[in-house]
């Protein structure tokens, strides 16, 4: 129902229309009594006909008008005339953010302190009970003056018809009642008003789900408005309401692609607003709004200190645990084997020294690397032409033997006092005695084996493949028992590459999740007795660095963060280490180039899996001719029936991505495709391209038609 100029409800004379969306008309109206403009939201015509819903509703908008705060749009009252129920609310000049981000990203000077009244505003909200739970750009304005107001606050709750009791929400303040799911896909609140047509972006993957909510579902929409202010793009999208949801609950933020000089802090703050579980996101708004303060503010407080130590602005986090570890670089085939050290004669001396010497004589990989608890020698995974066996190597006397009875074996991993080495063996778990001897079997491993730990009970730890969680043997044999169990209503797939704490009963373990593979992963810490685990962080491939950081990958390298092996928490921010070490493989396999001996020595292996390599065309009795197209890391290529297009995959960023090269005009396209996604295969007739994928937690064959933006199965 439109409303004319001059209509009137109760003392407020309407003025003129301001906007409509999933929760009514609003207008511009005059308040005849108290001599001010307001705005009226007409309510939807269902709530006239329905008692109870009617009911409900004032008692939510009792606990509404309740909130008192400068950034928050107030609810003045009710209006019932004429038939209609209006909501009587503060009328606010200005644009909208959304407005504001159609021009594109907003510096990050104005975007502090945006942000940080949005956080204010929230932060009063929960503290009262509130949940927002329809936090976008387009319920935020910021007027002229730079004060910023949030709308709508809990009315997506106080529209719901599901809604049984009042506003203030049980997970938002404290008690033991549950915490009512919101409105959600299934919500008449969302789908019989098209709300969830503006809202699914915002939308945790929680409130997707049509799981129940909390003030975490704020904090997700708060970190993906964030991100939308400092790049001008969204976070999460897509052409229809149901792409849009499936990339809330599949895909990752890019945060590496957030614009230059962004600090090191607020993209840690990013992460933390945009973990997946609500279990690992950032738990109270509060903590935002006092860095975003700090930040505005250019305060050097604990908070700064603590960052500034573990990010690029200062170096003494790096030399820390550069003076506390010593590097060795393994590095075979086109490059060379380099030593590098923390330099002994200058400890104030931040930068490292680097010594080459020969690589290991004829192998073609050096891989999975196992040192010995006293640095002694080092075994690891090698593949001479096609034979793949371990292979030791001694520091001191400069040896490298192959190890008898390991031919097909690979993914060593030693015992406590370095005298075994336990592998991986058609199907088998195995381990043969360094000193000489014949490998014994322990168990049977069959399916994908990657990694194990032998802790100092003599038990080994190792993973059964995807979906079967890690399980336990002893090391004289045995049946395995299983230690823990993977949560696949959660999303999880695997829990892989255990790597020993200190303490002996705890380990890191790297979580694969349903999604993009190795890029979706988590690092959990687990308990080996009880088979307990808790996630810390997203990244893979975690080893503890005595005397206290992890050492992981994510986003495309490897980075150290500050870790207390006693209370099992991180600190601080992560630091880039070892950028030029061998990336894991994304697909999936057990192709780790990165070792950290019991003493702290950290050993890895340089570039030997696909270094950046330019294309050419060869002909018969022509030279060849390079191609214009920048180096990769390129790990397959098809050309097209034509000939005049190059389907390449190649290792960009952790991923394998796909890109179209055309030959003739020198263009170079990558191709938006969810997740990792390699080894393109033309069709016959030019017109597509099958391809790989682990887009859905699996490998699967896809197909994509030139031109197209949908990928089909």
């Amino acid at each position: 129902m439109s409303l004319k100029t001059g209509t009137r409800l109760g003392p407020y004379e309407v003025v003129g229309p301001l906007g409509a969306g999933g929760m009514g008309e609003v207008y511009r109206a005059r308040d005849t009594k108290l001599d001010r403009d307001v705005a009226l939201k007409i309510l939807p015509e269902s709530f006239a006909s329905d008692p109870d819903r009617l009911m409900r509703f004032e008692r939510e908008a009792k606990t509404l008008a309740a909130l008192n705060h400068p950034n928050i749009a107030h609810i003045h009252g009710l209006e019932d005339a004429e038939g209609m129920r209006a909501l009587v609310m503060e009328l606010v000049e200005g644009e909208d953010l959304s407005a504001v981000l159609a021009q594109g990203a907003i510096p990050l000077d104005d975007a502090l302190p945006i942000a940080r009244q949005i956080a204010e505003a929230l932060e009063t909200a929960h503290e009262a009970g509130i949940i927002h739970r329809d936090l976008k750009p387009a319920n935020v304005k910021v007027r002229s003056d730079g004060t910023v107001k949030v709308l709508d606050f809990g009315l997506a709750k106080a529209l719901d018809p599901n809604t049984t009791r009042s506003g203030v929400d049980a997970a938002a303040s404290p008690g033991p009642r549950t915490p009512d799911p919101g409105p959600t896909m299934t919500s008449p609140a969302l789908t019989a008003m098209g709300l969830i047509l503006g809202t699914a972006a915002y939308m945790s993957p929680e409130q997707a789900k049509g799981r129940p909510v909390d003030r975490r579902a704020d904090i997700w929409a708060f970190g993906v408005v964030l991100y939308e202010m400092l790049t001008g793009r969204r976070c999460f999208g897509g052409e229809d309401v149901s792409e849009t949801l499936a990339s809330v609950l599949k895909d990752r933020p890019e945060l590496d692609t957030l614009p230059d000089g962004i600090p090191p802090r607020l993209k840690r703050l990013l992460e933390r607003c945009l973990e997946r579980d609500p279990k690992q996101r950032l738990r109270d708004i509060g903590e935002a709004r006092i860095l975003l303060q700090d930040l505005q503010t250019g305060n050097t407080g604990e908070a700064d200190a603590e960052s500034t130590a573990a990010t690029s602005g200062s170096s003494r986090r790096t030399a820390a645990w550069l003076g506390a570890a010593v590097m060795a670089g393994l590095a075979v085939g086109w490059t060379a084997y380099a030593l590098v050290a923390a330099p002994g004669s200058a400890p104030g001396d931040d930068t490292p020294w680097r010594v080459t010497v020969e690589a290991f004589p004829g192998l073609g990989v050096v891989r999975n690397l196992a040192p010995a608890p006293d640095d002694r020698y080092l075994v690891y995974e090698g593949l001479a032409g096609n034979v793949l066996m371990l292979y030791r190597h001694d520091f001191e006397s400069g040896d490298t033997q192959p190890l008898a009875g390991t031919e097909g074996g690979a993914n060593p991993f030693l015992s406590p006092d370095g005298l075994w080495v336990g592998f991986h063996q058609g199907g088998n778990l195995m381990k043969l005695r360094l000193a000489g001897g014949d490998a014994i079997r322990i168990c049977d491993a069959p399916g994908d084996f990657p990694g194990a730990v032998w802790t100092p009970d003599n038990t080994i730890v190792f993973p059964l493949g995807w979906l079967r969680g890690l399980s336990k043997v002893s090391a004289d044999g045995g049946e395995p028992v299983p230690l823990t169990t993977v949560n696949v209503d959660a999303g999880e797939k695997g829990h892989w590459w255990p790597r020993l704490l200190p303490d002996g009963r705890h380990a890191l373990i790297t979580i694969w999740n349903s999604g993009a593979g190795l890029i979706d992963s988590e690092i959990a810490v687990v308990n080996l007795v009880t088979g307990d685990y808790r996630k810390l962080f997203r990244g893979a491939d975690a080893r503890f660095l005595p005397p206290g950081h992890i050492v992981y990958y994510h986003a495309g390298r490897y980075q150290a963060i500050a870790f207390d092996s006693e209370t099992m928490v991180i600190a601080g921010e992560p630091t880039p280490v070892i950028e030029d070490a061998t990336d894991p493989n994304p697909q999936g396999s057990s192709w780790l180039g990165v070792a950290i001996s019991a003493r702290g020595t950290l050993f890895y292996t340089r570039d030997q899996i696909s270094p950046p390599a330019r294309l050419a065309v060869v002909s018969p009795g022509v030279a060849p001719q390079p191609l214009t197209f920048p180096p990769r890391s390129i790990s397959s290529l098809a050309l097209s029936p034509d000939g005049r297009t190059l389907a390449t995959s190649s290792l960009e960023s952790g991923m394998l991505r796909i890109r179209l090269l055309d030959l003739a005009s020198g263009t170079d396209e990558r191709v938006d495709l969810p997740g990792s996604n390699w080894n393109p295969y033309w069709k016959h007739d030019g017109s597509g391209f099958a391809f790989l994928s682990m887009r859905k937690g699996d490998f699967d064959v896809y197909s994509k038609t030139v031109g197209s933006d949908i990928p089909e199965q």
